[in-house]
């Protein structure tokens, strides 16, 4: 899988721009100032402010092989889509959601993918971290168990037991909502589901992670605008009101 090329990809030119683009609206090309030996393939250029660039091309090509290998696995239950990373979480529910696969958040406990006697222990066919470093328990018990890993990896990923790489900011929430998006949409495309002639209609912002303080202050601003919009009306309707009685007394 690791062969096909955007040639192979069953997409047309504009299809291609506009995901591309929205990669590098959520800042996915934006790696760290850190490039390990076997990142270098996908490295773009470093800015000037030391921040290695991914390559947009790659990144989307491997976005596709990842596709392709989690619908050549049977049972979609049998893949596990795992991060230890709490701001990765939200991609992962609703990747999880739409593609029906299996997924695991919470802290991850030794010995799931390895000890049977636990009560923990998964059997899955492929495994999905979201990075390797933060999910290095998993990636390692993935090797032991010969279960194939495919990663989503910044420019310091460390690729040892990576099986399939998906160049990309892993430190971003809206990075890794709009990978997850595009992953998940492929698969669909893929499997049948929904026709590459139509668009999907779940946004990516759905794939993004929210903080509970941010989400809060959002419902205490909407709270306070639906107020001064209810004051507004109020007022409308008791110079209307006025105006009409007015009117009336005049006659």
């Amino acid at each position: 899988p690791e062969s096909i090329t955007m040639a192979a990809i069953d997409y047309d030119n504009s299809r291609v721009s506009q995901d591309t683009a929205k990669l590098i609206k959520c800042k996915a090309h934006i790696g760290s100032t850190i490039v390990t030996q076997h990142m270098k393939p996908y490295i773009f250029k470093t800015a000037a402010n030391g921040h290695n660039l991914i390559n947009v091309q790659k990144m989307y090509e491997k976005i596709q092989v990842a596709a392709r290998v989690c619908v050549a696995v049977q049972n979609s239950k049998d893949i596990l889509c795992v991060s230890q990373k709490a701001f990765a979480s939200r991609a992962i529910f609703k990747f999880a959601q739409y593609t029906n696969v299996s997924h695991q958040v919470s802290r991850w406990t030794a010995g799931t993918l390895t000890n049977q006697i636990t009560k923990q222990f998964l059997e899955p066919s492929v495994i999905i971290v979201a990075d390797p470093r933060e999910d290095k328990q998993a990636v390692k018990e993935s090797h032991y168990a010969n279960i194939p890993v495919i990663a989503l990896c910044d420019t310091d990923a460390d690729l040892r037991n990576v099986d399939i790489v998906i160049p990309c900011n892993n430190k971003c929430i809206e990075s890794i909502g709009i990978v997850f998006w595009l992953l998940a949409r492929e698969i669909l495309y893929l499997r049948g589901d929904l026709s590459r002639s139509e668009e999907w209609t779940v946004v990516p912002d759905l794939f993004f992670y929210k903080d509970p303080k941010q989400l809060e202050k959002e419902a205490q601003e909407k709270e306070k605008a639906k107020e001064q919009e209810d004051a507004q009306d109020n007022e409308q309707a008791q110079d209307t009101t006025g105006a009409w009685e007015a009117a009336n007394e005049t006659a």
